[in-house]
């Protein structure tokens, strides 16, 4: 039995298109928060204003009480004390957004994204985090995941607002699979602030955000080939707004042959199967609520398969969204608001906002 399980990196890599002109002074960030790393690059910058330090502290002022918040193994948090509650807890305003978001989510996808399948996540446990020393994993038993599949399901939680009820003491949630991208919105709306005629982007666990207006040109997010991550796919071309990506070739387990990835479909209690490899979410939008939605949605498409992608996308009227797909056979395939540019003899196809 093999395992392989690497730490959540970013799936996207950015490439900034600079003018040859001037040499652009850049500001830099880098910090582990939300059990990944955030990056932070800030061009043309006004060093009276900005330094690596404080674009840093501007940083940890923002992600950390969301950390704080939203985390699911920080005791004081929402998350926390609901999973350990008998029947709910009160919860701060960011949580309850969230949640409703999820909850829109999940009907668009017919419960293919849905917070309440921590348990099912705890047990098959592909971060390995629950192994003794010298213990090897293995997956779990059909018996096992049916008996955890009744915790599962919006329906088992409700929120008026200010507090999140639950059905039985042993529903619990968790907000990794939205949580980052609200962080990622909540980040660069604050860094947009005082951006002034700055610009740059962030990156957050498959997240990738813009700051500010690029002079140049648009912004060139790269997605990663999910059969071979070292190198690129494809590169959206964005005027703004946020990209979250989701895909299983980054923390995944082998056994006895077969690949088990982390994104674990809560209809079927097991890691997905769809004819997607990879999915990158686009929003022209710079909101905590567009990152959440992004992220959100990049990983119930990925559950649910390219045939739904345009439908799920279509119940969020007002937003802008393009969507990325490679799927298992590495094709390329455009919705939404993204079209490929013309056929070129790179192998990295392009694409652009339209």
């Amino acid at each position: 039995m093999k395992n392989i399980f690497k730490p959540l990196i970013p799936l996207v890599a950015v490439t900034l298109l600079t003018s040859c002109a001037s040499t652009p002074v850049t500001v830099d960030a880098t910090l582990f928060a939300m059990d990944t790393i955030l990056s932070v690059r800030i061009n043309d910058a006004d060093t009276a204003q900005w330094s690596d330090s404080s674009l840093e502290s501007s940083c940890k002022s923002v992600v950390e009480p969301l950390e704080a918040t939203l985390s699911a193994t920080i005791e004081s948090s929402d998350v926390s004390l609901f999973n350990r509650s008998t029947d709910g807890c009160e919860i701060t305003e960011t949580t309850a957004a969230l949640i409703d978001i999820a909850r829109r989510v999940n009907a668009a996808s017919d419960g293919a994204f849905d917070v309440t399948v921590r348990p099912l996540v705890e047990l098959w446990d592909i971060a390995q985090n629950d192994l003794a020393e010298g213990e090897e994993w293995t997956p779990p038993t059909d018996g096992e995941i049916a008996s955890l599949l009744p915790l599962v399901g919006m329906e088992k939680i409700a929120s008026d607002g200010s507090r999140l009820s639950k059905s039985a003491g042993a529903v619990q949630i968790d907000l990794g699979g939205i949580g980052k991208g609200w962080a990622v919105g909540a980040l660069t709306t604050e860094l947009n602030v005082n951006v002034g005629q700055s610009y740059g982007t962030l990156s957050f666990g498959g997240n990738i955000a813009t700051i500010g207006s690029k002079p140049t040109g648009s912004f060139s997010v790269g997605v990663k080939n999910p059969y071979s991550p070292n190198e690129l796919a494809a590169v959206l071309n964005i005027p703004s707004g946020i990209v979250a990506v989701s895909g299983g070739y980054e923390r995944y387990v082998e056994y006895e042959g077969e690949y088990y990835h982390h994104i674990i479909s809560p209809i079927i209690g097991r890691p997905s199967k769809s004819d997607l490899a990879s999915v990158a979410v686009w929003i022209d939008a710079l909101t905590p609520e567009a990152g959440a939605l992004a992220d959100a949605l990049s990983t119930a498409i990925f559950i649910c398969g390219s045939e739904r992608a345009q439908s799920i996308i279509d119940s969020f009227p007002e937003y802008k969204i393009g969507v990325l797909l490679i799927t298992t056979e590495s094709e390329q395939i455009a919705v939404g608001a993204l079209a490929e540019s013309k056929p070129h003899e790179s192998t990295i196809r392009e694409y652009f906002a339209n």
